[in-house]
């Protein structure tokens, strides 16, 4: 990937010397003038129009102050990246989910600004990661908060810009905040649902413009909205892909969709011979180096899925990938036995949830718990702000937007960005965000309120009622529930459990691994153990261990 831009000098407002490196890594940079570079799109949230780069550029050379920048960044929806060499000094921002990354290293006062961690790693002249970091990742999957895996590189956070002058300025300009205040009934909430969602879906048709639009098509409710909501629409140029084992329930659910809408439907088929084929390839380890931007562990799910399609000319090389990233799963009312009002300690409550939950990879030691605790204590406090009347379920639905999805989940997009494809995330739209905030956690626990939409979608297409279900809805039988519990107790090394996995499940140790719960096995978060241990292997030779 070649580099696009590359500036340096030390401007008469700024005692630091800030270089750009823009590599296009995430997307490509479009540049107007001298002075701002944009990548990604962006409509005006007042007016509804989808803007283009001159346009954005123009809005931020008309502000007159440092919280004017923050103005405009909430003025905007869609997913985007953002430079401008202003006034105040140069400024870099991210969208409300960090769709697409920027870093900063420094060293001394010379910093760069770029979409490339470890451009930014080299800059700073740095080889021996945080332990503390380098631990996290390993325990999570990704590093929190402004973090990397080194000191002196940091990640621009979710809804974040900083302006390099004379410091560093962070500026929070929008944080996603659960207040669960809204006062509407189940119908009102419902057609709430349907306005922000269709709203979402005629802006991604807007920003496609006719283009095919591609969807990776699960066996889940979040695809499937989209599939029902394009087709409600009649855009007419629709592709889907499904991939994993022939006979499983994905497979069969996402072709009986795309049956019952009338849309191509292509699987891609993964068996253990062909794992071992694809991850031994220089450009699966390729992937893997460039993606985790020494933040997080790089998805891989989709990626042979997406390499074989695009080969094989299904993909259209200008189409547009829509996966059914939502915002709907940060919702976490489900944690919780019913809606805590009042709890005795709320931060207590919440850092052990996440640490029970997340912090899970590898066996914690009685002192890395108790270190854990300490930092994730620092973490919600700070969330929490003056705010005293926040719920546990506020806080942790707050602590999972920004670290796991905005480091995580939306970095799955990695795959078509590596590919040269674009991508749109509608259920990742900032309205709809901002909706579903406000919705009592009665209705968001199991994602019921959601659910119902989709189900209602479903039924005013087939008139089947109650609706297709979830694959994971399935009963699993007793056989696999011994065998996923064997292989749980038994092997212990992550190593052992790798390939004990692989042999007896294929695809499933990609994806975190199987957690056991009464009702049966069902799929975690998708974060493979093993991966981390891959991420970190296959980082630059000359990296410290």
């Amino acid at each position: 990937m070649t580099s696009l831009l590359s500036i340096e000098g030390l401007s008469p407002w700024t005692m630091k010397k800030v270089s750009v490196n823009l590599t296009n890594l995430f997307s490509q940079w479009q540049q107007t003038g001298t002075d701002f570079w944009f990548c990604g799109a962006a409509f005006d949230k007042k007016q509804g129009t989808l803007l283009n780069t001159q346009e954005i550029a123009q809005r931020f050379r008309q502000a007159q102050s440092k919280s004017a920048i923050a103005e405009q960044l909430n003025q905007l929806n869609g997913f985007f990246s953002l430079i401008w060499i202003g006034p105040w000094g140069t400024v870099a921002a991210v969208d409300h989910v960090r769709s697409r990354p920027l870093f900063i290293g420094s060293k001394a006062d010379d910093v760069i600004i770029t979409d490339d961690a470890e451009q930014a790693r080299k800059f700073a002249d740095v080889s021996e990661r945080n332990v503390e970091h380098t631990e996290e990742f390993r325990l999570t999957g990704y590093v929190t908060g402004r973090n990397t895996l080194f000191d002196q590189v940091k990640q621009l956070q979710a809804g974040e810009c900083v302006i390099v002058g004379e410091s560093m300025e962070w500026i929070r300009y929008y944080r996603y905040i659960p207040t669960a205040n809204s006062t509407l009934d189940a119908t009102q909430l419902m057609a709430g649902v349907r306005k922000y969602t269709e709203a979402a879906i005629g802006r991604l048709i807007e920003y496609a413009n006719g283009r095919q639009i591609v969807i990776p098509l699960s066996g889940g409710y979040d695809s499937r909205s989209i599939a029902l909501l394009l087709h409600q629409f009649q855009y007419p140029n629709i592709v889907t892909f499904s991939f994993g084992r022939p006979d499983c329930a994905e497979a069969r659910i996402s072709r009986l969709v795309a049956k019952t809408l009338g849309l191509p439907w292509h699987f891609v088929s993964y068996s253990n011979k062909q794992w071992q084929m694809w991850i031994k390839t220089e450009q699966f380890k390729h992937y893997v180096q460039k993606i985790h931007s020494h933040v997080s562990v790089p998805t891989i799910q989709a990626w042979p899925a997406a390499w074989q399609l695009l080969r094989d000319k299904v993909f259209a090389q200008d189409c547009i990938v829509v996966p059914g990233h939502t915002v709907v799963p940060v919702y976490v009312g489900n944690f919780f036995a019913k809606e805590l009002v009042s709890v005795s300690n709320p931060i207590e409550l919440v850092t052990s949830t996440i640490i029970n939950h997340y912090y899970h990879l590898r066996p914690l030691s009685k002192t890395q718990l108790l270190k854990w605790q300490k930092n994730l204590t620092t973490q919600i406090i700070t969330m929490m702000g003056n705010s005293t009347s926040r719920l546990p379920a506020s806080l942790l639905e707050e602590w999972k937007w920004q670290e796991i999805e905005a480091k995580y989940i939306v970095n799955s997009n990695r795959y078509y960005d590596f590919f040269g494809l674009d991508w749109w995330m509608p259920l990742w739209d900032q309205e709809v965000a901002d909706f579903w905030a406000t919705v009592p956690y009665e209705y968001k626990r199991h994602h019921q309120l959601w659910i119902d939409f989709v189900k209602s979608l479903w039924q005013a297409k087939t008139s089947i009622s109650p609706g297709l279900g979830h694959s994971h809805d399935e009963t699993v039988k007793l056989k696999r529930v011994i065998k996923h519990a064997i292989s749980g107790l038994i092997h212990t090394s992550l190593i052992q459990r790798w390939r004990h996995q692989q042999k007896l499940f294929g695809i499933l140790p990609l994806l975190e691994g199987i957690k056991l719960d009464l009702m049966g096995i069902r799929r975690g978060v998708a974060i493979p153990s093993y991966l981390t241990g891959l991420s970190l292997k296959y980082c630059n030779p000359d990296i410290k261990k």
